[in-house]
């Protein structure tokens, strides 16, 4: 999907939670796109950026859950990540991170997508995470109960507040997983 996604498109593109790269690697392929990738893991940073040393691909090492605020003489030398990226993006992708700000975090969803909006001028690629997923399961532990809401028409009612759905694509082998 995200190949067919991507190989039109371009402009610049951040993947929040980028891990190693594997979505950067796709988005090289285009030379019409500027590849940007963040994640909180040092370790995934470095490892990307090693693998990437001689391409255009630009990495930080940034907690989206807590973003650098602005610093400097009176706050004015560096501006905080959010206000410097504002609409910056043409695309944002964005999975596997849902999860983690939801619970681990306890952002609420219309928070990350006003983020996500702020972030992007077109388009974001989203990966809904449902509450039966293992991994959203294993986060929220005992606290589950807290989340007898989240479904995907939840998530859809809110996504549409900020962002158009143009495509949806499930995972072949995780039905508790989708594209948007």
């Amino acid at each position: 999907f995200f190949k067919k996604f991507i190989i039109d498109k371009n402009g610049s593109l951040l993947d929040i939670g980028c891990n190693t790269g594997e979505f950067l690697d796709l988005a090289k392929e285009n030379k019409n796109i500027l590849p940007y990738g963040i994640d909180f893991d040092e370790e995934c940073i470095n490892f990307t950026q090693k693998k990437y040393t001689s391409s255009n691909i630009n990495l930080s090492c940034i907690n989206i859950a807590n973003p650098p605020n602005s610093i400097g003489w009176i706050n004015s030398e560096t501006k905080a990540f959010i206000k410097k990226n504002e609409l910056f993006y043409d695309i944002v992708l964005f999975f596997g991170i849902m999860h983690h700000l939801l619970i681990t975090h306890r952002i609420p969803l219309n928070e990350i997508f006003k983020l996500l909006n702020n972030l992007t001028k077109n388009y974001v690629v989203f990966e809904f995470v449902n509450k039966e997923d293992k991994k959203f399961l294993d986060l929220a532990g005992k606290n589950i109960y807290l989340y007898e809401y989240f479904n995907q028409d939840f998530f859809e009612n809110e996504i549409i507040k900020y962002f158009k759905i143009e495509e949806k694509v499930n995972y072949k082998d995780n039905k508790n997983r989708i594209i948007y």
